[in-house]
């Protein structure tokens, strides 16, 4: 099937609205990970598949990834810690693909930055300030 490039823009600037709205990514559990496919750029390179609402990730669930359980993640962790993770992995983001899994891939430090741009910087400063009480508490507990 064909899609335009404006439709899945539109897809994705609605995932960075969301999620910052809900404060939750949704994804497809696997058991050892998240739900992937290779990317269209690259064989090498796998795209980790999100999405916006629980209901867009359920219908993921249809296309070949009926043995998955989806499942939520805390926008700070996602922002934080998965998108960091996955920049050094290579790894690329893939957010509210469609059914037939068609989307933008997203490099993981593009989005990373996409989505922190996009918070109210309120938001933006709780998030780092909770970042540094956490990693605080792990240098303590790691003394």
């Amino acid at each position: 099937m064909l899609h335009d490039q404006a439709s899945l823009a539109a897809n994705h600037e609605r995932f960075v609205r969301r999620i910052i709205q809900n404060e939750r990514v949704w994804g497809l559990d696997q058991g050892n990970g998240f739900a992937w496919c290779e990317s269209n750029e690259s064989t090498e390179t796998p795209v980790v598949l999100f999405w916006s609402d629980e209901a867009y990730a359920k219908r993921g669930l249809e296309n070949g990834f009926d043995e998955c359980v989806v499942r939520s993640i805390a926008l700070i962790d996602f922002t934080f810690r998965w998108l960091p993770g996955m920049k050094a992995d290579d790894a690329r983001a893939g957010c509210n693909w469609t059914q037939d899994l068609a989307g933008i891939e997203s490099n993981a430090g593009e989005l990373q930055d996409e989505i922190i741009t996009a918070m109210p910087a309120e938001m933006a400063d709780q998030y780092l300030a909770e970042l540094r009480r956490q990693m605080a508490a792990q240098k303590r507990e790691g003394d």
